[in-house]
């Protein structure tokens, strides 16, 4: 069995999704654009919804948000079209 793990470990760290390694996330938005949430609070919603993928490269476009809205509706927004948000399609 360890002589399995180890290998796994391996071929998770030569495919750079090992446990422990930060994933370089790429966002993109409007320039001037407004979000009634930050950034960084997008992008937890959007972990937390299950819409990133753990992959070590990730794409989103936060310039697909509708403007105008608050919080309570950009976080709605988020978890019910989070998925649309990624560039990078499985």
């Amino acid at each position: 069995m360890k002589t399995l793990t180890r290998r796994l470990c391996k071929l998770e760290d030569q495919f750079g999704i090992g446990s422990g390694k930060p994933q370089l996330l790429v966002v993109l938005c409007r320039s001037g654009q407004g979000l009634a949430l930050g950034s960084d609070r997008c992008i937890q919603v959007l972990r937390e919804c299950g819409s990133l993928r753990a992959g070590p490269i990730g794409v989103v476009n936060l310039g697909n948000i509708p403007q105008g809205l608050n919080a309570e509706q950009t976080e709605k927004f988020l978890r019910e079209n989070g998925a649309s948000l990624r560039v990078t399609q499985d």
